[in-house]
């Protein structure tokens, strides 16, 4: 009585009791067992752990990227076992933005045109497409690499390109597996 409480917010990432079993052959490895995680929108978490400790298959979970897990798993309100495929793409699209460990640029594609991919699965039309990915290189200082070939690029300017396509829709998450591997100190 007289005490006033402010509701919590939702958590934007939740995991209850989430599990991840990977079978090789006949060897069977648990990665996860019943991991309990609350992230608030705006918190900055760092996974730590040896090789093979389960923090990309964590990474993976949250992403919708695996689906093969028991638990409970919440990504901005939405329960990703409920998720259609076409959700669950829709959702990463425009909320998630994900940097890998491996840099996942086509070869085949421009610099900006690598960053614009996500501007291929977006449900909104994005006549601006080319100068969004122009303003985003330019943010990872490679601006002027715009319309070079990821095979012209050292390794840092590749994961500054993934970065980049990473920022794109200015998601309201950013997973990143590793992402400063590849980078210099400065």
């Amino acid at each position: 009585r007289g005490i006033s409480r402010r509701a919590m917010p939702a958590p934007i990432i939740s995991f209850r009791k989430v599990s991840k079993r990977y079978r090789t052959g006949k060897v069977e490895t648990q990665v996860l067992h019943e991991v309990d995680l609350e992230i608030q929108q705006g918190e900055l978490v760092a996974i730590v752990g040896t090789s093979g400790s389960g923090k990309t298959t964590v990474l993976n979970v949250i992403g919708g990227l695996d689906r093969n897990f028991t638990g409970e798993v919440t990504v901005d309100g939405h329960d990703l076992a409920r998720l259609s495929d076409a959700e669950l793409s829709h959702l990463r699209n425009e909320k998630v933005g994900f940097v890998f460990q491996h840099f996942n640029l086509l070869e085949h594609l421009s610099c900006a045109e690598n960053v614009a991919i996500p501007s291929i699965f977006s449900r909104r039309t994005m006549p601006d497409a080319q100068e969004r990915a122009r303003r985003a290189l330019e943010r990872v200082g490679l601006g002027a690499r715009a319309g070079d070939l990821p095979s012209n690029l050292s390794g840092g300017q590749k994961q500054r390109i993934a970065i980049a396509r990473a920022l794109f829709n200015q998601p309201k998450l950013l997973l990143c597996d590793e992402p400063t591997g590849n980078l210099d100190s400065r």
